[in-house]
């Protein structure tokens, strides 16, 4: 019986007399026992023992859960402490093995200070319905109408009395849940700004959960077969994944061969420029007044910047580097210079998790009908943020971008193109409502997937980008990994051998390169969005 059953109460011995009737007065409950219960004294009645009054919520406050951290209660003040003691880092004159070890150390710093002052997690808890101070004095009214009738048994008057304070608990329970769900219209309402939270709160309000994957059917060798468990749909992800990363031989015949020699020469030309350096020096990256690419201002702006998703593989979110001491503030904006510098994006950097969600609404059957998400290391997100914003700035100074492209562009998108689109047209047909314009709409297939990194690399040094800058993004494409989760299910890592990650900010701007030098001929409007290019013949 050891740790099956839970005495609840009381804590002070009923027994009085020698007189005996049935009447509870204890209450024992096994393990399970997770409700809203308030056990008080009744009062001296015609039993022997004093009876307990028994009053138990049918909405549970504390549900069983899986052991998480609750990072809603973090200790910020231990976790600000256990970080302020950490040393200064300078790697100016070392060697990029110490900067990939400083990463290391880096992060199972903030990983211990984040265990240390984060609290562990077993019950979720399920608020109750607030109620208001007439139901609380109801109760109060009720609960005493009780303890007369146990002491001085049922009379007519109290009868009477009990079932008109039932009756008018009823009423205010129901002011109560009418005023609940006001408050939860307004906060729909609310969120009707923003289409994601929207449907957050109708699915919260529902009682929907995140749809599973269903089980995925697939054609091996001739044969359906289906994958029902988590291991069997991550393998299958996997399988696909890889395939889709990857440029297979049959792909590279449709390339032109002479274009495939030109680039590799090219990037044969820059290998100075494109080697990554051994030795951190500082001074190589240094402007005219001697100030580094990143501050930690910048640091700051960045992480602020950044919306608090999914923590990727290493499990921490955007609040433990928002609440990072100026110390470690310092410590990684001089790790970004030291990158930099070096020309390393680092390998902490380049490992994903990828999870698939359906392209359409519901969940598809189809593993074709899902789409690729990378969960990316959030202090990656710092440094590619960073990179992304000097890119952005370097293509606007050159006026490296079409002023035909909308997509991924700030203050552009399809509204613009479209609104463009449809001057156009009126402008060409003018008051001829005979004259005929054809509009073709291409969509890349598997796009990001598909990135040639080879091009991306020669597009970006043809575009007068500094070779600095193109030597990290080319280091950023290289060697990336990343594995399939399902659930709770996680595959072997393998390796990217083409593409840029979805969910990296940086990925939409290398994307925006590789269709920049779409001919453009005089009779022939091209209008290009983030994934589809539309062109349009209009007469001579």
């Amino acid at each position: 019986m050891h740790n099956r059953i839970n005495y609840k109460g009381p804590s002070f011995p009923t027994f009085h007399t020698l007189n005996s009737e049935t009447k509870p007065d204890c209450v024992l409950s096994n393990n399970k026992f997770f409700f809203n219960h308030h056990i008080t004294s009744a009062g001296i009645g015609p039993s022997d023992h004093i009876t307990m009054d028994i009053q138990i919520s049918v909405n549970p406050i504390s549900i069983p859960c899986t052991p998480i951290q609750d990072e809603k209660n973090t200790n910020w003040e231990e976790y600000k402490r256990r970080l302020e003691v950490l040393p200064e880092i300078n790697l100016d004159g070392r060697n990029i093995l110490d900067l990939h070890n400083e990463f290391s150390k880096l992060f199972s710093d903030i990983t211990n200070a984040k265990n240390a002052s984060t609290p562990i997690k077993t019950f979720t808890k399920k608020n109750n319905l607030k109620t208001t101070t007439k139901f609380k004095r109801l109760t109060k009214i009720l609960n005493r109408y009780h303890n007369a009738l146990m002491t001085n048994g049922l009379t007519n008057h109290l009868s009477v009395a009990i079932r008109n304070t039932q009756l008018l608990l009823i009423q205010e329970g129901n002011v109560c849940k009418e005023e609940w769900w006001q408050a939860q219209l307004a906060k729909v309402e609310l969120a009707a700004k923003c289409n994601i939270k929207f449907w957050k709160r109708i699915n919260h309000l529902s009682g929907r959960k995140k749809a599973h994957v269903p089980p995925l059917k697939y054609d091996l060798n001739g044969t359906e077969q289906t994958a029902k468990t988590d291991e069997e749909k991550e393998n299958l992800f996997t399988n696909i994944l890889k395939q889709a990363c990857r440029i297979s031989p049959e792909e590279n015949t449709d390339y032109c061969q002479n274009n495939e020699r030109r680039v590799k020469e090219e990037l044969q030309s820059k290998t100075n420029e494109l080697t990554t350096e051994w030795i951190i020096n500082l001074d190589e990256i240094r402007d005219n007044s001697n100030r580094l690419p990143f501050n930690n201002l910048d640091i700051l702006t960045t992480i602020k910047s950044l919306k608090n998703r999914a923590p990727g593989p290493t499990g921490l979110r955007k609040p433990f580097f928002s609440n990072l001491p100026p110390n470690i503030i310092s410590n990684l904006c001089h790790l970004f210079n030291c990158c930099y510098a070096a020309g390393i994006y680092p390998n902490h950097f380049k490992t994903a998790e990828i999870i698939m969600i359906p392209k359409n609404t519901a969940p598809s059957a189809n593993p074709e009908k899902y789409r690729p998400i990378s969960l990316l290391n959030f202090m990656g997100k710092i440094f590619a943020k960073l990179l992304n914003n000097m890119l952005i700035k370097q293509f606007e100074r050159n006026h490296t971008l079409k002023d035909s492209q909308h997509g991924f562009r700030k203050k552009r998108g399809t509204t613009t193109l479209l609104a463009n689109l449809y001057e156009r047209i009126s402008r060409e047909k003018g008051t001829d409502r005979r004259t005929l314009i054809t509009m073709v709409t291409r969509d890349v297939k598997k796009a990001f997937d598909k990135a040639w990194h080879a091009a991306i690399t020669c597009k970006l040094l043809r575009a007068g980008i500094q070779p600095k800058l193109v030597r990290i993004i080319t280091n950023f494409l290289h060697a990336r990994k990343a594995y399939v989760k399902v659930n709770k299910h996680k595959g072997d890592t393998f390796n990217l051998e083409a593409g840029v990650p979805q969910g990296d900010v940086l990925s939409p701007t290398l994307f925006l390169i590789i269709g920049n030098d779409f001919p453009n001929q005089p009779e022939t409007v091209v209008k290009e969005t983030s994934r589809c290019s539309m062109q349009m013949t209009l007469p001579k």
